[in-house]
This record gives C-alpha cells, structure tokens and sequence, in this order.
C-alpha cells in the first residue's frame, strides 16, 4: 500500500512539474540557461511580455525627442547587466527586436545600418543614434541606447 502511494504521489509530482513547465516555458526557459538569471531578471522578462508600445526621450542639442523602442521594451539594471554611465538598457524579445528593425524604424523615419552588435540609426533630421545589442538568452537580448543622441553634420 505505502508503494502505491509512494508512487502515485511521484507521478503527480513528474504531471505537474511537466504541465508548469509547459504552461510557463517562457518563465522556465531563461532558468535553463546560462545567463545570471535572478528574482529581478524574472520579472523583467514577464514584464517585457506583457508591455506594449515601447519609447524614450533622448536629448537632441538639448531638446527632448521621442524614439521609439522595440514592443514591451522593459528598462534593464542590475548588478549582472550594469548599464554605462550615458545609456539606458533595455530588455526584449528576438521577436519584437526583428519587428522593430523591419517595421517601426522604417515607418518612424528612421534608417539603419548595422554591423554584428552595433546598430547606427538615423533620420532625415540628421539624428544619429548608435545602439549596441547583446544575447540575453535564447529568445530575449538587451539592448543598449544612449540618452543623448548625435547630430550629424551634413
């Protein structure tokens, strides 16, 4: 009898696991990886998944404008990922990041060029922003973006 039980409660033990891990494999992946992946990194990554349209001011000859961000953008910090001193970081998904380069900068006027990790993007108004990109994991990345951005001269 002690057997049986001992069994039935290891099988419902092994289900739930199995189920959790299926209903929350976008929680439960990074956990796999081999990144440093903490209580705060968790919660960027749900938040990242549930945010929409993302943007941030960057300073321009001492105006603010507004630039737009990957979808459900998260700002990104801890003592794993510091972030330089003149730059946000932000978390996000592969997805959102493709979604951003094919369709929100083209449609915002922006132009790009990039070269493995670095991304130059640009206007017609001769703002120029350079943005580094970083693997966070198999499906997120930061992403790293000056406050201040540059004007070209033309």
């Amino acid at each position: 009898m002690k057997k049986r039980i001992l069994l039935g409660s290891i099988i419902v033990v092994v289900l739930t696991f199995m189920l959790t891990a299926f209903l929350n494999r976008d929680i439960l992946r990074p956990l796999l990886s081999s990144e440093k992946i903490g209580r705060y990194e968790i919660t960027a990554i749900r938040t990242s998944r549930t945010n929409n349209e993302a943007r941030m001011f960057l300073l321009n000859n001492g105006v603010e404008i507004i630039f737009p961000l990957p979808n459900g953008a998260v700002e990104f910090e801890s003592l794993a990922y510091p972030v330089r001193q003149g730059y946000k970081q932000y978390l996000i998904t592969r997805e959102s990041f493709y979604h951003y380069m094919q369709e929100i900068l083209p449609q915002s006027g922006f132009e790009t060029d990039q070269m493995g990790g670095w991304i130059s993007i640009s206007n017609n108004n001769s703002i120029q922003i350079s943005m580094s990109i970083f693997v966070f994991t198999r499906d997120y990345m930061r992403i790293e973006v000056p406050v201040e951005a540059s004007t070209s001269q033309p």
